[in-house]
């Protein structure tokens, strides 16, 4: 199974969102409660709409590529014109990933192999996401170079984990 879709959206990051204080309905304790941020909420519903829901949903491990042109808006602020900053991949592929919950499989707890790619980031370009989905069925042991395996099992034979698990417990005993 392989899917490749584009959107012709601009990616959005994904972001903190705001916390206010608010009391706990039971108890009337303080507790910091999330608002939902506008903006991102409206870029995943409009992924979702555009990759448009399969008619079951993905099973199985999954491998995630994402390809990002993401346009530089620019806009009046108070005073002066304002540019949107570069982002990092990271979050656009967090945004983006949390928008095909439901839709393409799910949970991102599927995703075993995940990727992101900014093709580019720039005021003056056409924005959009290629997104590729994928089954995911085996790690290939050789994406690590053997000099990282060598020391991989190096680490193995220094470190007992048994006796290191008996030294990690908490609460720790007295």
């Amino acid at each position: 199974m392989e899917y490749w879709k584009i959107l012709n959206l601009n990616p959005e990051p994904w972001v903190v969102p705001q916390f206010s204080v608010g009391k706990n309905r039971k108890t009337g304790k303080a507790i910091a409660i999330a608002g939902k941020n506008l903006q991102l909420a409206a870029f995943q519903d409009a992924v979702k709409e555009a990759v448009g829901y399969l008619p079951e949903l993905i099973t199985g491990d999954l491998r995630l590529t994402f390809y990002f042109w993401r346009r530089l808006d620019t806009y009046q602020g108070i005073g002066r014109k304002i540019t949107k900053n570069a982002v990092d991949a990271t979050n656009m592929q967090k945004s983006t990933e949390d928008a095909l919950q439901g839709v393409y499989f799910g949970n991102d707890r599927q995703v075993r192999d995940v990727r992101s790619v900014i093709v580019e980031q720039a005021v003056d370009i056409t924005a959009r996401i290629v997104l590729h989905v994928e089954n995911w069925y085996l790690f290939n042991p050789d994406e690590i170079p053997s000099h990282i395996w060598a020391e991989i099992e190096k680490q193995d034979t220094i470190f007992d984990i048994t006796a290191l698990q008996e030294k990690n417990r908490w609460p720790p005993r007295v």
